[in-house]
């Protein structure tokens, strides 16, 4: 079973001070002369106010702060809390970051879960601390808690917890936790994350609907791609092994879509559509998705989280008819244990033909 704690984090962006995050730039990341210069113009004689109707606040000069929405905005917050990886590292704790997303989580061996949080509780408290002194505020009561494992598992200790301490503060147990735009819940079912990607996919097909006699076919085929579409692929690669049930139900959003834009009726062959609109179906879009990020993480070997499950395999006898850049498939005893990247990746990889497999740019690699 796993402990997973989202930490929510309070005007993250308004609050950096800039002349720590100059300093951490030339110290910790070797940034200097115009570059540094650059960076430093770029922040400084921001101002802002606030309108309501025609009555306008008085100017007030940022000192602190990156701007929001901005290309540079989530890089220098990413390299201003950099150092944070250390403290969380110190306790043995895992983590993920983007931007202001921190996510730290743990292990629970059977019979020592209480160890576990304790050393949880710990760490958060550090990371707050941390947090404090430079100048960014971790809201305890925003943040969520949540445990992942399989249903007995869930069952056992955890099934008498109703909250966690995290930074002194009792927080209660989550069903779900939203992270970067997917809902995790408690068996990774995606369960929810699927209803909601269904319901906001028809509100949107119901609006392309009303107006699509107005539209070219090439005008509305550019259009559901970007309002439904770019929905139905958004971090598909970890639907890889859920239930055909909900597969299906993305597919038939898809199928849905596709009559719309070629103006077919409900219950007109759906495959041919398909093809005339050269949209892969959901299940071979996941295959492609993944893929292709095997092939960008083996070229560049980015991310690192990533390229550590990534090893290639070496024959114990070299024979004219080995298969080449072929990657090593670990066992897994579990179904939910299939669908991790370190499993699934290689698997897939390894069931492209090879002339695809030896492939070193990424364009010839996506059309073959």
């Amino acid at each position: 079973m796993t402990c997973l704690v989202a930490l929510d984090l309070s005007a993250a962006f308004d609050t950096l001070d800039h002349e720590t995050l100059i300093d951490r730039l030339r110290l910790s990341f070797g940034v200097s002369g115009d570059t540094i210069n650059w960076i430093s113009k770029y922040l400084e004689g921001r101002s802002q106010y606030i309108q309501f109707d025609n009555f306008r606040s008085t100017i007030k000069h940022n000192s602190v702060g990156v701007p929001q929405g901005s290309v540079l905005g989530p890089l220098l917050f990413s390299l201003y809390v950099a150092p944070i990886s250390n403290v969380i590292t110190s306790f043995g704790i895992s983590f993920h970051q983007y931007a202001d997303d921190t996510q730290l989580y743990i292990s629970a061996v059977s019979g020592r879960l209480q160890l576990t949080l304790d050393n949880l509780d710990r760490c958060s408290s550090a990371v707050q601390t941390w947090f404090t002194h430079n100048g960014l505020c971790l809201n305890p009561l925003k943040s969520e808690v949540l445990f992942l494992g399989t249903r007995q598992q869930l069952k056992g200790e955890a099934g008498n917890l109703t909250a966690v301490n995290i930074t002194g503060c009792q927080i209660k147990l989550a069903e779900n936790i939203k992270s970067l735009g997917v809902i995790l819940d408690n068996e990774l079912s995606l369960d929810d994350h699927i209803q909601k990607i269904c319901q906001s996919a028809q509100f949107h097909i119901r609006a392309l609907r009303h107006i699509r006699q107005s539209l070219t076919s090439e005008t509305a085929c550019s259009v559901a791609c970007s309002i439904v579409g770019s929905r139905l692929d958004y971090c598909n690669s970890i639907l890889h092994g859920i239930s055909g049930k909900n597969l299906d139900k993305l597919q038939r959003i898809q199928n849905t879509l596709a009559r719309v834009v070629a103006g077919k009726r409900k219950f007109d062959h759906i495959t041919p559509v398909l093809k005339k609109l050269h949209w892969l179906p959901i299940r071979q879009r996941i295959i492609y998705e993944i893929a292709s990020i095997v092939f960008k993480v083996k070229q560049t070997h980015e991310p690192a989280y990533l390229a550590c499950h990534l090893v290639d395999s070496v024959p114990t006898r070299l024979l004219r008819h080995n298969p080449q850049n072929i990657l090593v498939k670990p066992r897994a005893r579990t179904i939910l244990a299939s669908r991790a990247f370190s499993i699934a990746a290689p698997s897939i990889w390894n069931d492209l033909p090879q002339d695809i497999r030896v492939l070193n740019n990424l364009g010839s690699f996506k059309n073959n």
